[in-house]
């Protein structure tokens, strides 16, 4: 796959045709009948499921990312067909300010200051001091 995406890339009509390939024959090992042309959401685990015992990734990038309650930036999902994670701004960053993403995961985000702290200590060993765990 690496090397169909160096040598065409990403959007390119090649790409897009393998990846239909894969998406048909990921539909038809699919319990739903739905046979489709896309990469649909859940694929990914019927490939775990036929092809390989565990996958992984590492992405560094990400893993370098602090956080923040009030996140400047988003990771748009952790399942990927495609070694590839998209991470998305929720505003305007400017030159040389951090990229900051969220630990947590929707409600979990709107917790008081104190549950939100409390969690993040347990999951990952860290006191928050972003602005909205020091402001409030």
């Amino acid at each position: 796959y690496a090397s169909l995406l160096r040598k065409f890339g990403r959007d390119s009509d090649a790409h897009k045709s393998h990846m239909q390939q894969v998406a048909m024959a990921l539909s038809s090992c699919s319990s739903n009948n739905k046979n489709t042309t896309k990469l649909e959401r859940g694929m990914d685990r019927l490939v775990e499921e036929k092809v390989a015992p565990w996958i992984t990734g590492i992405f560094t990038l990400t893993a370098h990312m602090n956080h923040s309650c009030e996140p400047n930036a988003m990771v748009v999902s952790q399942e990927f067909v495609d070694a590839h994670i998209d991470l998305v701004a929720k505003r305007d960053i400017l030159p040389g300010e951090e990229i900051l993403i969220s630990y947590m995961q929707g409600v979990q985000q709107q917790k008081s200051t104190n549950q939100r702290r409390r969690e993040l200590q347990a999951k990952y060993l860290f006191t928050c001091g972003c602005n909205k765990c020091t402001s409030s």
